[in-house]
C-alpha cells in the first residue's frame, strides 16, 4: 500500500499543478470581460476621488463624472489609460489567483477545506503578491493617464510614450507610488473577497453540492457580487488615499501617510491648486456655447472684455479703454497670448494671489471686472475669485526695528491666529501691547499707504499724460462709471492714506514654524520689509546718478514692489534688453541696505558690476565680487555680486572662499536680487535661503516659463509676480528692437538623410546639424550681414557642430571649457573691434550675456522644444539699437532647420512663447543668390568628406553641451575630464582623448580577521 502511495504521489502532484494552472488561466480569461464592463466606472471613481477639498465640487457622484466625460470627450474619454489595465491584467490575475492557490495548499486540511482565518490569510497573501508585482505599477501609471487626459495640458501620447515620460521625470519610483496604501487596499480587498466568496460557496455546499445545483450559473455571479460589494466597504478609504498619491499631484504627499493629513501643505496653500471649473460641453468642432450662461449687456460695444466661464479673458486692443483694462488684467491674471488685436489672459490662483498682495481687494476685483466685461460675470468666476482671495494678503510678516511682527488690518483674522495653540507658543508678550475686548494683547499701529522709490522724481511723465489725455478726450458713448472707477483705483494707489493695523510680536527663531502654520490655516504670510524703520542694519551710501531716468514700465513695476513705505518680495518680468538691470539697481538704491546679487555665471557678475557703476554712485570699493576668478575683500562693501553655484557649493572650498562664505552667512542682507530667476530649481533656492538671510527678495527674468511646469514654485519661494510687460508695446514704443523672426528650411542632403534614418537616436542630431545645405545657408547669411556691418551671434547647443562651424569659417567661439579671461577678450573684441563681427557661442550664452551691439542671431542647433531658450536667445538682440537706419526691422533672428527631421517638430514647439507674445515667424524655403556665392561644401567631394567626418564621430559627440544649470565656476577649479567608452580612433591617437587608470573605491564592507594578511 505504501508503495502504491509512493507511485501515486507524482501523478497526484501533477494533477494538482495542472488544475492550479488551469484555474489561473480560466479565471484570468473570465476576468477580461469585466475589465471592459467596469473600466468606465473606475474612470469616474478616479476623477471623483481626486476632487480637491475646500473647492466647489464639479461632480455630484461617479456617474455624474461619467455623464460629463461622455459629453465632453466621447466614449474614448472614459477609457483613458485602458491599455495600461488591459496589458497589466495578465500578470495581475496570474499573481492573484496563482498565489491564492499556492498559499491555499499550505492551509487546507485533509478534506481540502479551509478554516475562516485561513481564508483571510490566503486572500491577504494573494492581495499583497498581486499588489507588489502587478497592481502598484499598473495603478500608478493608469491614474496618471486618467488625470493627464482631463488636465489642461495633456502630455502623454500613448502607452509607451507615457511610461517613458513617467520614468524619465521621476525614475522607477514614479511607477511605485502609494505603496503602503495599495498593499493595505489590495490585501484587505482580496482577503475579504476570497473569504466571503469561499464562505458562501461552503455554506451552499453544506446545503446542496454546487456541482449538482441547476442554478449554479446564477449563484456564482451572485456570490461574486456580494463578495465584491463587501470588499468595497472595507478598502474604499485606502483606495482614495492610493488614488491621490498616484495622481499627477503625488508630489504633494511626502510619505505613505501624507495624503491622509495635510500633504505638502507646509509649503503651498491648498487654494494655490484651485482652477476655474467649466461645465460647458464642446461641440464636434471644439466650440462652446455660452449663450445660456452669459447675458450680453446693452452697451457691450464700448466695453473691452469678454470673460469666459473657464477663466479665460479676451481683451480688445482697439478699445478706447485698452490702457486701463490692460493695467488691471496684468495685475489679476496671467497673459496667455498677446498678438496685435485680441489679447488673451487667464485667471489663476497664483495671479489672484499676486493681485491681493499688491493691495487689491476681492470686491474691487469683481466690481471692476464686471464693469469692463461685455457680458455678465459667470457665477463660477465670482466664486473662484472669492475662494482665491478670501484669505490671501490679509496677514503680513513685517520686520520693524529688528523685531518680527505678524500684522493685519483685519481684526477677526488676527483673533483667529492668536487663538491657534501653535502660533500662541511663538508669540512674545510685552508691556507695549493693548488689551482688546477678548483679553488678548495686541499692538495697534498706523501705516501710510504711500511709497516712493529712487528715481521716481526723475520719471518720464508720458504715461501719466497719456492717461490724462485719455480721460479728457474719452468718447461720449463710454459710460462715466468706467473712467470714474478707474480714477478712484489710481488715486487709492497714489494718494496717502492712513490704515489702522493690529499686530503681535513673534519670536525670530520660530519664523519658519509660524509661516508653515499660517499656510495650513490658509492665511499665507506676505513678507514685507519696513526698511525705512530698520535701524539695526546700517544704510549704505548709494543713490542713482542723474542720468538714470526710468522708463514708464520700469516705474510701474517698481510701484508694485514699493508701497506703504515697505518693500514687497516678488518677481518682475521684463523682456531682454528692456532694462532689468536698471530696475534692480533702482530697487537697491531705494532700500539702501546691504544688497546681494545672484547671477548665473561669472560673465554676468562682471556685467552687473558695470551696471551698478553705470547707474548708481557705487564705486569699486563698495562692490564686492565673489567668483572663482575674483574674490574681492568684502569688508566695508555694500553690494556683493556672485553666482548661485558659489553660494550653494557643497564641496570643499579654498581657505579664502571659506572666509568669504562665513562673512556672507553672518550678514543680514536688506535685498537679494535674483537674476534670471526662472532657471533656479526649487531645491537650489531653498538651499540659498538656508545660507543667506535676506529681508526682501526680488527676482528678475524675461521668460517666466519652464518646460517642467515648476515655475509655480517661485510664487512661494520668492513671492508673487509683481509685473509683466508687453513685448510688442515696448517694441512699438522703441524701447526694444524691432525683430524679424525667420525660420529657414534647409533641404537634407540625400546621403546625410540616409544615414540619419538609420542612425542611433543619440547621433541623429549630428546629421541634421551638420547638413551641408544648412552650413551653406549659415555661411551665406554671415557673409550677407557682415557686408552690412551687422554684429552676428551664431548659437549651437551641439559642441561638435559649434567647433566645426567656427573653425571652418575662421571665427572665434565660446563654450563651457573656455576660460573666463578668453571669454571676456572675445566679447570685448566683438563689441569694439570692427573687424570681428561674428562669434559662435554655445548654450552658456543663453542668459546674462549683455551684447547690445548684436543685431543678428543665427541658430543652427537648439535644445529640443524649449520655449524659454528660444525667447532668451531672441533677447540677445532685443536691446534698442542706437543710430540704426530707419527701416521696418533693425534686428534679425534666423532659425535654421533641416527639413523632414525632428528639428522641424522641435522648432514649432520652441516658437510658442514668442508667438504668444505677438511675434510672427517668416518661413524661408529658398534664398536668392546663394548659388552665386563661393561657399564651402558646394561640390560632392567636400560633402562626402564632411559625411565621413560625422560618421567617425562618437555617440557622445551627438549630445548637447552638458553644463550645470548655472554654468558654474565654483571656488574649486572644475576638471573637464570625463570617462566614456572609446573607439578605434581614440586608440590610434586620432583625437585628444587620454586613457588613464583609475583606482577603484575601497569597499567599506566588514572583512573577517582571517583575511587580514591578504589586505593591501
Amino acid at each position: 500500500m505504501a508503495n502504491n502511495s509512493m507511485l501515486l504521489t507524482p501523478n497526484s502532484t501533477t494533477t494538482t499543478t495542472t488544475k492550479t494552472t488551469n484555474e489561473m488561466i480560466g479565471k484570468k480569461r473570465k476576468t477580461e470581460l469585466p475589465i471592459l464592463n467596469t473600466y468606465w466606472i473606475n474612470t469616474g471613481k478616479q476623477l471623483f476621488a481626486n476632487e480637491r477639498s475646500g473647492k466647489k465640487r464639479r461632480f455630484k457622484n461617479s456617474f455624474d463624472v461619467i455623464r460629463h466625460t461622455l459629453r465632453s470627450y466621447g466614449i474614448l474619454g472614459v477609457y483613458r489609460g485602458f491599455s495600461v489595465v488591459f496589458y497589466g491584467a495578465i500578470p495581475k490575475y496570474m499573481f492573484r489567483f496563482g498565489s491564492y492557490e499556492q498559499i491555499k495548499r499550505f492551509y487546507v486540511d485533509n478534506d481540502g477545506q479551509l478554516r475562516s482565518k485561513d481564508k483571510l490569510i490566503c486572500g491577504l497573501g494573494a492581495g499583497i503578491f498581486e499588489a507588489l508585482f502587478a497592481v502598484i505599477p499598473q495603478e500608478s501609471i493608469k491614474v496618471k493617464f486618467i488625470n493627464d487626459r482631463f488636465s489642461d495640458r495633456p502630455k502623454y501620447n500613448g502607452l509607451i510614450h507615457g511610461i517613458k515620460e513617467i520614468i524619465r521625470e521621476k525614475g522607477i519610483r514614479g511607477t511605485y507610488q502609494g505603496v503602503m496604501p495599495t498593499l493595505i487596499k489590495q490585501g484587505s480587498n482580496q482577503a475579504i473577497r476570497f473569504f466571503v466568496f469561499d464562505s458562501l460557496q461552503e455554506w451552499h455546499n453544506n446545503r446542496q453540492p454546487m456541482d449538482k445545483d441547476k442554478n449554479k450559473k446564477i449563484l456564482i455571479p451572485i456570490f461574486g457580487a456580494i463578495a465584491g460589494a463587501t470588499s468595497v466597504f472595507g478598502n474604499t478609504p485606502m483606495d482614495v488615499v492610493k488614488t491621490r498619491m498616484q495622481g499627477l499631484e503625488a508630489h504633494k504627499y511626502r510619505g505613505d501617510d501624507g495624503s491622509i493629513g495635510d500633504g505638502d501643505g507646509a509649503e503651498v496653500p491648498e487654494a494655490a491648486f484651485r482652477s476655474v471649473t467649466d461645465t460647458i460641453v464642446e461641440d464636434e468642432y471644439g466650440a462652446k456655447d455660452y449663450t445660456n450662461e452669459l447675458i450680453l449687456k446693452d452697451d457691450y460695444s464700448v466695453r473691452p472684455l469678454w470673460v469666459a466661464p473657464d477663466g479665460n479673458i479676451f481683451l480688445e486692443k482697439f478699445s478706447p479703454l485698452y490702457k486701463q483694462a490692460q493695467d488691471f488684467l496684468i495685475t489679476i491674471s496671467e497673459p496667455v497670448s498677446r498678438p496685435e488685436n485680441i489679447h488673451q489672459y487667464k485667471l489663476t490662483a497664483y495671479s489672484l494671489y499676486a493681485a491681493v498682495s499688491v493691495g487689491l481687494h476681492t470686491d474691487e476685483i469683481i466690481q471692476y471686472l464686471s464693469r469692463l466685461s461685455k457680458t455678465s460675470i459667470p457665477e463660477s468666476i465670482v466664486e473662484f475669485i472669492k475662494l482665491c482671495t478670501f484669505s490671501y494678503g490679509k496677514v503680513k510678516l513685517v520686520l520693524k526695528h529688528n523685531r518680527y511682527f505678524v500684522e493685519s488690518t483685519f481684526p477677526d483674522v488676527i483673533q483667529k491666529l492668536i487663538r491657534d495653540p501653535i502660533i500662541a507658543k511663538c508669540r512674545i508678550r510685552n508691556d507695549s501691547t493693548i488689551t482688546n475686548n477678548d483679553g488678548e494683547n495686541l499692538i495697534e499701529g498706523t501705516i501710510t499707504n504711500k511709497g516712493n522709490f529712487a528715481g521716481e522724481n526723475n520719471k518720464n511723465d508720458n504715461d501719466t499724460n497719456d492717461k490724462i489725455d485719455t480721460l479728457k478726450n474719452k468718447p461720449e458713448n463710454i459710460p462715466e462709471e468706467l473712467f470714474n472707477f478707474y480714477e478712484k483705483m489710481e488715486r487709492d494707489d497714489e494718494e496717502p492714506e492712513d490704515i489702522q493695523t493690529l499686530s503681535f510680536e513673534v519670536n525670530q527663531a520660530e519664523i519658519e514654524t509660524i509661516q508653515k502654520r499660517c499656510i495650513q490655516l490658509e492665511y499665507p504670510l506676505l513678507a514685507e520689509y519696513d526698511f525705512k524703520n530698520d535701524t539695526q542694519n546700517r544704510d549704505i551710501n548709494i543713490d542713482l546718478k542723474p542720468n538714470a531716468v526710468l522708463r514708464p514700465y520700469q516705474e510701474k513695476s517698481l510701484r508694485k514692489m514699493f508701497g506703504n513705505g515697505r518693500a514687497r518680495s516678488g518677481v518682475i518680468v521684463l523682456p531682454c534688453g528692456a532694462g532689468k538691470s536698471l530696475t534692480g539697481v533702482t530697487a537697491a538704491c531705494t532700500i539702501r541696505k546691504r544688497c546681494l546679487v545672484l547671477c548665473n555665471s561669472s560673465v554676468s557678475v562682471e556685467q552687473w558690476r558695470v551696471q551698478f557703476k553705470l547707474w548708481s554712485t557705487a564705486d569699486d570699493s563698495m562692490i564686492c565680487r565673489f567668483t572663482s576668478d575674483a574674490k574681492d575683500k568684502p569688508i566695508g562693501s555694500g553690494v556683493m555680486i556672485t553666482t548661485y553655484s558659489m553660494i550653494t557649493h557643497a564641496q570643499k572650498r579654498s581657505w579664502e572662499a571659506e572666509q568669504v562664505m562665513r562673512w556672507v552667512k553672518e550678514q543680514e542682507w536688506g535685498l537679494m536680487l535674483l537674476d534670471e530667476v526662472h532657471t533656479i530649481p526649487a531645491r537650489m533656492f531653498r538651499r540659498v535661503l538656508t545660507i543667506v538671510q535676506a529681508h526682501c527678495k526680488l527676482g528678475l527674468t524675461a521668460t517666466l516659463v519652464r518646460e517642467d511646469d515648476k515655475i509655480a514654485d517661485l510664487n512661494f519661494l520668492i513671492g508673487p509676480k509683481l509685473y509683466e510687460a508687453n513685448w510688442l508695446e515696448l517694441q512699438s514704443s522703441g524701447y526694444i528692437a524691432r525683430v524679424q523672426c525667420a525660420e529657414v528650411w534647409c533641404p537634407m542632403h540625400p546621403e546625410f538623410y540616409r544615414e540619419y534614418l538609420s542612425a542611433k537616436s543619440m547621433k541623429k542630431m549630428l546629421f541634421y546639424v551638420m547638413n551641408p545645405h544648412k552650413f551653406r545657408v549659415c555661411q551665406f547669411l554671415i557673409k550677407y550681414h557682415e557686408k552690412r556691418n551687422d554684429k552676428i551671434i551664431v548659437f549651437s547647443d551641439n559642441i561638435f557642430a559649434l567647433v566645426n562651424y567656427a573653425k571652418k569659417l575662421g571665427r572665434p567661439y565660446i563654450y563651457g571649457p573656455t576660460s573666463q579671461g578668453e571669454r571676456l577678450q572675445i566679447l570685448q573684441n566683438f563689441q569694439f573691434n570692427p573687424k570681428l563681427n561674428t562669434i559662435f557661442v554655445s548654450k552658456i550664452a543663453d542668459t546674462s550675456f549683455d551684447l547690445p551691439e548684436a543685431n543678428v542671431l543665427i541658430q543652427i542647433s537648439s535644445h529640443g522644444g524649449s520655449r524659454r531658450q528660444e525667447a532668451q536667445r531672441l533677447g540677445r538682440i532685443l536691446r534698442a539699437k542706437k543710430g540704426a537706419v530707419t527701416e521696418e526691422y533693425n534686428a534679425y533672428f534666423y532659425s535654421l532647420v533641416s527639413q523632414d527631421t525632428l528639428e522641424m517638430q522641435y522648432s514649432r514647439k520652441r516658437q510658442r512663447f514668442l508667438v504668444n507674445q505677438g511675434y510672427s515667424y517668416k518661413v524661408i524655403t529658398t534664398i536668392k543668390g546663394i548659388d552665386d556665392e563661393e561657399l564651402f561644401y558646394t561640390n560632392k567631394d567636400e560633402q562626402m568628406q564632411l559625411l565621413q567626418q560625422v560618421l567617425q564621430a562618437t555617440d557622445s559627440d551627438g549630445e548637447l553641451e552638458k553644463i550645470s544649470v548655472m554654468d558654474s565656476n565654483d571656488s574649486t577649479k572644475q576638471s573637464f575630464v570625463t570617462k566614456k567608452s572609446g573607439n578605434i580612433n581614440s586608440l590610434s591617437g586620432a583625437d585628444d582623448n587620454v586613457y588613464l587608470e583609475f583606482k577603484s573605491k575601497k569597499s567599506n564592507d566588514y572583512k573577517h580577521p582571517l583575511f587580514k594578511k591578504f589586505r593591501k
